[in-house]
């Protein structure tokens, strides 16, 4: 992660602008749940019969106006966060090139000349879109948290904390994915350097391999690995597809708990409708 952060700083100047934008936008998705409680708490219930409905239909349009300004501010980000992960992998590329021109030959024998090539492009393409997501959930993320948290407290401080008794069960989700998932990705890595040592292989004796008639060994052996490969690769990537829908899970448990809880604080006067959308 600090190699990512250092590899980042040339560019801080806009990738300072880029997480300002992303922060906005995050406020302005924050505003919207906001305007609706005060709208369905505050303006309806305050109308008179043939009163006229022209602040609600204000409400409303500030409240697209807002989505279109959020979603406007994040695609700039993205934008921004784009291209500073792709000038810094181009960066990168061009010193791990220079790097491994330099190394000896016992050098190129430890790290092997597959893993080398798997270095320069399977794994520079991984970190640069570890650093585009970075940049783009890096400030999203906290702001929405933080931010979400405290606008929650002002709607239902009840509510709230039935919201955040459930992110010890979201963050040993994501702890116990990660604790298996990341191994998994390791030995992927290692039979992905194998399949690329097997093509190389093929590749540089391909007249000895014709010569001699071994096409059909060569090919059951390139299957054989990239079989285990793939299906090395469908296990992991099943392990990390678990997360999103048992997140979800916890989270929809959550929400019914606060509709529940909702509905009867709602009867005793304790709380708004406008709160519980806002939470929805």
């Amino acid at each position: 992660m600090t190699f990512i952060f250092d590899m980042l700083k040339p560019y801080k100047l806009r990738l300072s602008f880029a997480l300002l934008l992303k922060s906005l936008a995050a406020l302005a998705d924050l505003m919207i749940p906001f305007l609706i409680a005060y709208m369905i708490d505050t303006q309806i219930p305050s109308l008179n019969p043939g009163e006229s409905l022209l602040p609600i239909y204000l409400n409303g349009g500030l409240m697209v106006l807002i989505a279109l300004v959020g979603w406007i501010l994040n695609v700039t980000a993205n934008r921004s966060s784009e291209y500073i992960a792709s000038r810094a992998v181009e960066t990168l590329r061009s010193d791990l090139f220079l790097a491994i021109e330099n190394l000896s030959s016992q050098d190129i024998d430890t790290f092997s000349k597959p893993s080398l090539i798997s270095r320069m492009t399977t794994d520079t393409y991984n970190i640069y879109r570890a650093a585009a997501i970075i940049q783009r959930l890096g400030i999203r993320a906290p702001v929405l948290l933080i931010g979400g948290i405290l606008l929650s407290f002002s709607f239902d401080a009840v509510l709230t904390l039935v919201m955040i008794a459930m992110l010890p069960f979201v963050s040993l989700i994501i702890f116990q994915a990660s604790k298996k998932g990341i191994p998994l990705y390791k030995e992927n890595q290692f039979l992905l350097d194998q399949l690329i040592r097997k093509l190389r292989e093929f590749i540089t004796g391909a007249r000895v391999v014709r010569a001699l008639s071994m096409n059909d060994y060569e090919m059951d052996q390139f299957r054989n690995i990239n079989q285990t490969s793939n299906e090395s690769e469908q296990y992991a990537n099943k392990v990390m597809a678990r997360v999103n829908p048992m997140m979800n899970i916890v989270m929809n448990i959550g929400l019914v708990i606060v509709l529940v809880i909702g509905a009867y604080r709602l009867s005793l006067g304790f709380t708004q409708i406008g709160a519980i959308m806002a939470f929805v």
